[in-house]
């Protein structure tokens, strides 16, 4: 069981070092980690799914801010601080929190469409391209 876990994180490690090879290897390991921990609580979001949408999001940049949106995973202050109890937008800017709140929030959207691209589109404010769609679901190419 311990090697399928090690084997599991040691793919999504390196995936994630793949989008961007600027992190550190154990923090790779640390995200992975988490995402796979994330997992447990959130089956339908797969972490193949999140590590995809976060590398759009913010290329793996813990202090990305779109003016609006902050951290990995892009979570909008405005719109949820009162949902997760966030007091600062700095909050957002905790990997692990952020990554939290992303996927529960991509859920949420999930459980009430049963589709991902639709999920997506909410998560995303509906503004994305086709190939945003693609790359996350299909995997397909780095734009």
């Amino acid at each position: 069981k311990n090697y399928k876990k090690l084997k599991k994180q040691n793919k999504y490690a390196k995936l994630i070092h793949s989008k961007n090879n600027s992190l550190k290897w154990k923090e790779c390991g640390y995200y992975a980690d988490y995402l796979i921990f994330i997992h447990q609580q959130y089956p339908d979001i797969n972490p193949d799914i999140m590590i995809r949408l976060i590398s759009k999001e913010s290329s793996w940049n813990t202090w990305a801010s779109s003016g609006i949106a902050y951290g990995l995973t892009q979570v909008n202050y405005s719109t949820w601080y009162k949902a997760y109890h966030l007091y600062s937008k700095k909050q957002l800017y905790n990997p692990f929190l952020n990554i939290e709140i992303g996927v529960d929030i991509l859920n949420h959207y999930y459980q009430r469409s049963s589709s991902l691209k639709q999920a997506l589109k909410k998560y995303s404010g509906n503004t994305t391209s086709q190939e945003y769609y693609a790359y996350i679901i299909e995997g397909g190419k780095d734009e």
